[in-house]
């Protein structure tokens, strides 16, 4: 079975596949990581995908505004959904070091900036916000250098191991009752 997800790898998206996987019993599949939920329900109505995962609403910000804009556009049903409370970390390069009397940069999909911006401007008197299409993908860049010196990145905690990154603060504030709802899709 294939299964096209919104995010990337060590994306929430694939947090909830993994527990889509165990409560559906799905033992066997491959993951496509799609990054857009156009993406996902594109490649399911082609039949490039059995199955796909997107977010569909935050408690935060109610319906997500990518999957908002795709959903009309496709038929599919939902075959089950999951909750999770999100993870995000502040993470840089595995060497790096961050100079706070220097601008900061940091990176994320533009909905973590906006839940977390209270708590950098906070602890970081210049910073300078990046928007990546993904939280997963900036975290994959920042370990890859990708991004300046006195860079971050926002990012689910798992990536921390994955892309062998340095912690920076494993909790954010913002992180506080902040669910997000994931539907799992099929064709009709």
């Amino acid at each position: 079975m294939n299964i096209g997800i919104q995010g990337g790898p060590g994306s929430t998206n694939e947090q909830a596949l993994g527990l889509f996987s165990e409560q559906l019993n799905i033992k066997t599949y491959a993951t496509k990581y799609l990054i857009h939920t156009e993406n996902v329900l594109e490649a399911l109505e082609k039949g490039v995908i059995d199955r796909g995962v997107f977010a569909w609403k935050s408690s935060r910000v109610g319906v997500v505004e990518e999957s908002e804009k795709a959903v009309p556009k496709y038929k599919f049903k939902v075959v089950d959904s999951v909750e999770i409370e999100l993870n995000h970390a502040l993470f840089a390069a595995p060497s790096a070091s961050i100079d706070i009397t220097e601008p900061v940069h940091i990176y994320s999909h533009p909905q973590a900036l906006r839940i977390h911006s209270e708590y950098f401007t906070k602890i970081f008197p210049t910073v300078t916000t990046h928007s990546e299409e993904d939280t997963a993908l900036a975290a994959e860049k920042i370990s890859k250098g990708a991004y300046p010196k006195n860079s971050l990145a926002i990012a689910p905690l798992q990536c921390a191991e994955r892309y062998n990154l340095q912690l920076v603060n494993p909790y954010l504030p913002g992180n506080i009752d902040y669910i997000t709802t994931f539907w799992m899709v099929e064709r009709c």
